[in-house]
């Protein structure tokens, strides 16, 4: 796990976020120069403290959102393009065993959050990134 930021000796805690440029010999990398990479918690198990179990987890997989969205706009705030695309799949859903239906909420909650955020302007001709 952890592709090429982890085969460039990046690691990241649970809830971290590190990017890699795509293989550029990959289909992909016309479309998606850079991928980041991000530490998603696992679901709680039955019998541990449920409650603050899962506000845990919620708490970094929302973290997980939110670094892996900065990182991408860092990324990109040197390009002279003005418009940032980021593609996610479901975090933690899956082989982290979290409900579907809890993972997209918790999606929905960190993508609005960090749409809401003020944004940097772009230096080159004053219109938000």
């Amino acid at each position: 796990r952890g592709g090429r930021a982890k085969d460039q000796g990046v690691l990241c805690p649970v809830g971290e976020a590190a990017s890699a440029p795509s293989p550029a010999d990959s289909d992909l990398h016309a479309l998606y120069p850079l991928i980041v990479h991000t530490a998603t918690p696992t679901w709680p198990r039955r019998g541990t403290n449920e409650v603050e179990e899962h506000r845990q987890w919620e708490d970094r997989l929302f973290s997980c959102y939110q670094n892996g969205f900065s990182a991408a706009a860092a990324s990109h705030s040197s390009s002279i393009c003005r418009h940032l695309e980021i593609v996610s799949p479901l975090l933690g859903a899956g082989t982290k065993g979290a409900p579907v239906g809890e993972a997209a909420r918790v999606a929905a909650n960190a993508i609005a959050a960090w749409l809401l955020k003020p944004t940097p302007r772009h230096p080159q001709d004053g219109n938000d990134v």
